[in-house]
């Protein structure tokens, strides 16, 4: 939803309420997501697909955003989230890039020899990591809109503003 929302691409009506369907089914009783189907809550499950949800029409007062954001508050928000969440979140917009682990492009320069050469790693890896590193090279974030505003404002426990100077001591 994330990458459909960024770059403007249409999710056919059906499809939409399907994913909004399959994703309700996978939330927790306890108001979260996991990471899997079978997982309990998580600050990474529950951001992503709270994000996901809302991205997809789900409204902010809709009784299974606010039992995530119950689940969500006493774990700070989406600011415990794992490297991988902050990436994305920071690809929203919802999430400074100055908080993210550092992600070097430059490694595919590296002499092949080298044992961290982008060749060297598992090529599921390198798939991922590739793209993952451009996108941080540029600092790409959407424009902020009015959903990613409220999206910053339902997911980081404190202003935007006030994270960005402290988000890297978690």
């Amino acid at each position: 939803a994330i990458v459909m929302y960024i770059t403007k691409q249409h999710i056919e009506e059906e499809t939409r309420k399907e994913i909004i369907r399959y994703l309700s089914n996978l939330q927790n009783p306890d108001g979260g997501w996991g990471i899997h189907i079978e997982s309990e809550s998580t600050v990474f499950g529950t951001s992503l697909n709270y994000a996901a949800m809302r991205l997809l029409g789900v409204g902010r007062e809709d009784e299974r955003m606010q039992h995530a954001r119950d689940w969500l508050k006493p774990r700070q928000g989406c600011l415990r989230i794992p490297s991988w969440g902050k990436f994305w979140l920071a690809v929203l917009n919802v999430y400074s890039w100055d908080g993210v682990n550092s992600l070097f492009p430059e490694m595919v320069l590296l002499p092949q020899w080298f044992p961290l050469h982008t060749q060297r790693l598992w090529c599921y890896a390198r798939t991922v990591y590739m793209p993952m590193t451009w996108l941080y090279g540029k600092k790409y974030s959407c424009p902020l809109t009015p959903l990613v505003q409220a999206l910053r404002d339902e997911l980081l426990p404190r202003p935007y503003d006030q994270v960005c100077v402290c988000v890297c001591v978690f």
